[in-house]
């Protein structure tokens, strides 16, 4: 992908592009690279690494409207996250989740004692409340 970059600079003489890619294409190295030569970069993540309480600060600080977007500092970084809300993003990922809650609940070994109230104890695992 820098050699992409490289060849687009030189073919059209003085202009920086500003970067886009999803997190997959950018490696740490090469998003080391941008920033001391001087681009700059937009990156696409989901926030599936971050910290549970700065995934806290979004659901308090983002309302849940579609097409709502906040801005806010990284922690511990100099860059900043964009969040957007979208209603149909949620559902497709509540869905997910809980297939992977059946799939989880499915894998859970049962013992002996608990076969006869397993009935009974359907999920063992639940979906955590958001606050």
């Amino acid at each position: 992908m820098l050699e992409v970059v490289k060849r687009f600079q030189e073919r059209h003489r003085g202009a920086k592009p500003i970067i886009v890619a999803d997190a997959a294409m950018l490696s740490h190295e090469n998003m080391i690279f941008l920033e001391r030569e001087g681009y700059q970069y937009i990156v696409g993540a989901r926030l599936a690494n971050t910290s549970v309480s700065f995934i806290n600060k979004l659901i308090s600080t983002l309302t849940k409207q579609d097409g709502n977007t906040i801005r806010l500092p990284y922690p511990n970084c100099p860059y900043s996250i964009i969040c957007a809300y979208s209603s149909k993003r949620e559902k497709k990922d509540r869905r997910e989740f809980d297939k992977q809650l059946a799939k989880a609940n499915e894998l859970m070994p049962v013992r002996k004692w608990e076969n006869e109230l397993s009935l009974l104890r359907k999920p063992r695992v639940t979906r955590m409340p958001l606050k």
